[in-house]
Parts: structure tokens; sequence; C-alpha cells
């Protein structure tokens, strides 16, 4: 018995055919490599902020499937993570093997979504963009420090892509606040455009 180095292992002995003739043959056997999977401790969130790309990696090369425990806290398409409640939620990124490799044991990482009802829920206001309250039920409010006096266009688009809630103006007193009260219960992309820069949150109407 050899083990080559391509990980498939040599067998020599007897081996008896379909006829009962018993024969010396060489068999040679294919035994799987073993392979891991590299992903990082995830970073808490604010519910709002954009979807973002999970980056796990298989030693293999081979390709990372992810899956979250809780789909009311965020859900994810391919290695993309929306954002859709506050919460913690559990993504496992796992790897399935093939036929040189065996299956990887899958890895955890807690991620931890948090509303914010202020700005007081944020570590740096001043340095931060982000709508609140979310989730909002009648009023949503965004604070954009050291743009008054810029034009600024909006709009809240619902998961099929289409605007529900739009308008321009100028910025007056650095914050922004939009009447929501109209809008169904749900998630929405808000684009916020003010001059030349492009911002998008996800914020949950309740």
């Amino acid at each position: 018995m050899v083990l080559q180095t391509d990980g498939k292992l040599i067998v020599g002995g007897n081996f008896s055919t379909f006829n009962g003739i018993t024969r010396n043959r060489i068999a040679r056997l294919l035994m799987l490599s073993n392979q891991s999977i590299l992903f990082g401790t995830l970073a808490q969130r604010i519910l709002g902020d954009a979807p973002f790309a999970l980056n796990a990696t298989a030693t293999s090369g081979l390709p990372v499937s992810y899956t979250s425990s809780n789909t009311a806290v965020a859900t994810i398409s391919g290695n993309t993570v929306t954002l859709v409640g506050a919460g913690t939620t559990t993504i496992t990124a796992s790897q399935a093997g093939n036929a040189d490799f065996a299956a990887a044991p899958s890895v955890n990482q807690n991620l931890t979504v948090v509303a914010v009802t202020s700005l007081a829920d944020v570590s740096n206001p001043s340095a931060v963009w982000v709508p609140y309250p979310n989730p909002a039920s009648t009023q949503v409010n965004w604070a954009i420090p050291n743009r008054s006096g810029q034009g600024y266009g909006y709009a809240f688009y619902n998961l099929q892509g289409q605007p529900l809630l739009s308008g321009q103006g100028v910025v007056a007193d650095e914050l922004l606040q939009w009447d929501v009260s109209a809008l169904p219960a749900g998630v929405y992309t808000l684009r916020l455009q003010v001059g030349s820069e492009t911002y998008h949150k996800t914020v949950v109407k309740q």
C-alpha cells in the first residue's frame, strides 16, 4: 500500500473477477483531501447599512456557501448579506467538497444588527450618515453634517425596485425629514443623493 503525492492510494493484492478467477491486481483508490474554511469575526452592523459581501475562503479554493439562522435579522443571496431587522443571527459558512476534497467543517460567526432610534445610538454621529429611527413608523430623519445649502434628491424603493416615495430639495439645517406614514410596512432601500455623493441605506417601515 503506497500513498502517492496526488492523494491517491495504491493497493496491491489478490482480487476475484466476476467469474471467480483470482488474479493479482493493483487498485488505485482515491483518498479525498481535507480542507478548512477561513471565516473571520463579523463586525456589528446598524440597521440601515447597505448590503455587504461575506469573504470566507476555503483552503481548497472551492467556493463557500452561506446560511443565516435568523432571516428576520439578515438574509443572504450568494455571498451578499441584506439586513432586515435588529437582533442577532448566526452566519454559517460551508463547503461541501467535490471529487478531490472532503467536505469542510462548517464555521459559524454571529452577526449583531442594532436598531437606531436616535443619533445617540450611533457611536460617532458627526461622522456617520444614518437614517433614524429605524425601524420607523411615521417619520424618518437623516442628519447630514456639513451639507447645508446643497441640493439633494431621495427615493424609497421597495423590494421590487419601485420608488414609492421620492422628492428633492435643498439641505437647510443639516437634517432631512420624511413622512413615511403612508408607506406600507416592509423593507425599503432609501437612496439619497447630495451633490455628487450617493448613499443607500435600508429602512424598515413598521
